[in-house]
């Protein structure tokens, strides 16, 4: 179902046994993304799960950042005006969501930083070298995300993803 807006669904209180956000979440604004939980909380059934996603704020970034990149935790998007994103670490992003749900886990997932890796590969050797690493991740990249997650920077680099219960 296509929905105009995530701040204000067309449907009934307590009317869905569960809901997902993928890739949307760390699009909108605080204010917006605070409507939207509250909105999904409102829709869902009392004890229905909500799972969502947002980017992660990992040592890649906090590392660019220090390089100098004002825009490596929120900004503009480089595709163009009014594409707003925001990287959380998973602190702030349980911290967020506590607001309106109780959160049950927040874990990562896409923890190998594959397109900067592949975009540097791609400078150094070449973008057949750059298009055959991306091939492999495609296909295998789930162990190097395993490996990544069981040390200590793994742990702190994480993209997030949450399972909510509903109030």
């Amino acid at each position: 179902v296509l929905f105009r807006s995530a701040r204000a669904l067309p449907l009934r209180d307590g009317a869905v046994d569960g809901a997902t956000s993928g890739m949307c979440y760390e699009h909108l604004r605080a204010d917006d993304r605070l409507r939207m939980l509250q909105e999904t909380a409102r829709v869902l059934r009392p004890g229905c799960s909500f799972g969502v996603t947002t980017l992660n704020y990992n040592l890649l970034f906090r590392l660019w950042k220090l390089k100098g990149n004002a825009h490596a935790k929120e900004g503009e998007h480089l595709f163009g005006q009014n594409f707003y994103y925001v990287r959380q670490t998973a602190k702030e992003f349980r911290a967020e969501l506590e607001r309106v749900f109780t959160v049950e886990r927040v874990v990562g997932i896409r923890s190998f930083p594959v397109r900067s890796v592949a975009g540097l590969l791609g400078r150094i050797a070449g973008e057949r070298s750059a298009e055959r690493f991306m091939t492999a991740m495609t296909r295998t990249g789930y162990r190097a995300d395993r490996l990544l997650e069981r040390t200590p920077i793994g742990r702190r680099s994480e993209e997030h993803t949450s399972e909510l219960q509903s109030l």
